[in-house]
């Protein structure tokens, strides 16, 4: 009696194994996300130390949002590190014209005190896409993004 509880607990369990394996096929909307999604590559190639970059978006000229790009431990971002900044469409307002966007960034120091990047970046941005802006300088008053 004791081995058919055994045998029969056996199957129990693999099939419920077996069914959350199937139901997490197929059931994914990482490309539905995806398609709604575009990324932009950050490089830091500046000459002084940074912990990372405070950013501003805008879609022509109006403001939407922003955010911080930094190491989640708060450690140093090294010259050469690139981070990647994922844009959703849940980003922006319904029927927004994502072509119009523009991102600004001020690099962070240790202190978390912040230094202007000097110019606006625009970007005729499509979904699905990857997007590279190089952010380069030696220090105050002398920080550039570059768009690739």
């Amino acid at each position: 009696m004791k081995m058919k509880k055994c045998k029969s607990i056996k199957r129990l369990l693999y099939l419920l194994c077996f069914i959350l394996l199937i139901s997490g096929c197929g059931c994914s909307n990482d490309e539905e996300n995806d398609d709604k999604t575009f990324y932009l590559d950050i490089k830091n190639d500046t000459e002084v130390t940074i912990y990372g970059f405070h950013y501003e978006y805008l879609l022509n000229g109006e403001a939407i949002g922003g955010g911080v790009i930094s190491n989640a431990d708060g450690s140093v971002m090294e010259k050469g590190e690139i981070s990647t900044k994922e844009f959703h469409i849940s980003d922006f307002p319904e029927n927004a014209d994502i072509a119009q966007f523009q991102i600004y960034f001020y690099v962070i120091y240790k202190d978390q005190s912040e230094d202007e990047v000097k110019n606006l970046v625009k970007i005729n941005a499509q979904y699905k896409k990857h997007y590279t802006i190089i952010i380069s300088g030696e220090g105050k008053d002398h920080f550039y993004a570059q768009y690739q």
